[in-house]
């Protein structure tokens, strides 16, 4: 019997594995705001709830107006808190929630089930975000602790110290001075929930165990990022802090397991999340040589989603041709 690598997607199977999926991210997602919170404090819990509240609301109200009155669920809750966790904890406390209510309504109730997949809500919110509050998305305080900032009020840069992110001193050609631990448990400027190496990779285990992910997307970005960074090394240390510093810029990690290797999302076929991954690595990679410091990995996944189900046709002609190759063969 003819075999082809097509892996079945756990997510069409029925309601029950969808919220299964839906679960394992949110459990996910929840495991590192609470390591958020631990870090940054109550402030990074209200940015989380706020915004995983607007966007629960806005699917459910917004897809009532419209007419398609299903029971909504749990992943609007978890794309709110992604968008929060790309956020600097002193962001205000508007800016995800305008985001999560923005990216919503046009990912997931305009668009619809049809074409939302064209665009994926957090990349949307983080444009968004980006472009009405540049400064406020590029500004990290550091010496953060439970108690540093409020939890609702509005906090001015004025009052708090800022440093430049790992991949803002990199593109500066600074010197970086963060030891091994301080990459893997969060000690450096980042965006709220990004930071913790650690915890993200313990996620990723969980994930490709639950088979709730797609790790070959996440995978193939972390080799291709990886190979360019041992190629070129930015830093004047040696290439496996090359490779730390490279990983941990811009949320790179991060996206790689939760936005990117989003199986929803992802493509189906296992050629294809290869490349879809590769071909995001590289023009993240692109970007951080022409001089984008911030969140070019979302850029990079922006542009690669419109070639998403292309790559999947692709791959899929191809199994197709070399099946026929070998059953005329027999």
């Amino acid at each position: 019997m003819i075999k082809s690598n097509i892996k079945a997607s756990p997510f069409i199977h029925g309601s029950e594995n969808a919220l299964n999926l839906h679960l394992d991210l949110l459990i996910g997602l929840l495991s590192v705001m609470i390591i958020s919170v631990v870090q940054n404090g109550l402030r990074a819990l209200t940015l989380c709830l706020f915004s995983a509240l607007t966007a629960w609301l806005t699917e459910k109200i917004g897809l009532i107006i419209v007419g398609r009155e299903k029971s909504t669920d749990l992943r609007s809750l978890a794309m709110g808190l992604i968008i929060a966790m790309l956020c600097p904890v002193t962001v205000p406390l508007w800016l995800p929630i305008s985001a999560s209510f923005i990216s919503v309504l046009f990912v997931r109730v305009i668009l619809g089930p049809n074409f939302k997949n064209l665009f994926l809500t957090p990349v949307i919110a983080w444009i968004f975000m980006l472009t009405v509050a540049p400064e406020e998305m590029t500004s990290y305080a550091v010496d953060v602790s439970f108690g540093t900032f409020s939890p609702f009020e509005n906090i001015n840069n004025d009052f708090y110290v800022t440093a430049d992110s790992i991949a803002q001193q990199l593109q500066l050609k600074k010197e970086l001075s963060y030891s091994f631990l301080d990459i893997l448990t969060g000690n450096y400027p980042g965006g709220l929930g990004t930071t913790c190496i650690f915890i993200i990779l313990g996620v990723c285990v969980y994930f490709i165990f639950r088979r709730s992910m797609a790790w070959q997307v996440s995978l193939s970005m972390i080799i291709t990022v990886a190979i360019f960074a041992l190629l070129i090394n930015r830093t004047t240390q040696s290439p496996l802090f090359s490779v730390l510093y490279e990983l941990s810029a811009t949320s790179y990690i991060f996206v790689a397991v939760f936005v990117a290797g989003d199986i929803i999302n992802a493509p189906s076929v296992t050629g294809a999340k290869i490349v879809y991954g590769v071909l995001i690595g590289v023009l993240t990679m692109a970007f951080r040589y022409l001089g984008f410091a911030e969140h070019c990995v979302l850029l990079s996944l922006f542009i690669c989603n419109f070639f998403c189900e292309l790559l999947d046709v692709l791959f899929l002609y191809l199994q197709i041709y070399y099946l026929r190759k070998r059953m005329i063969k027999r």
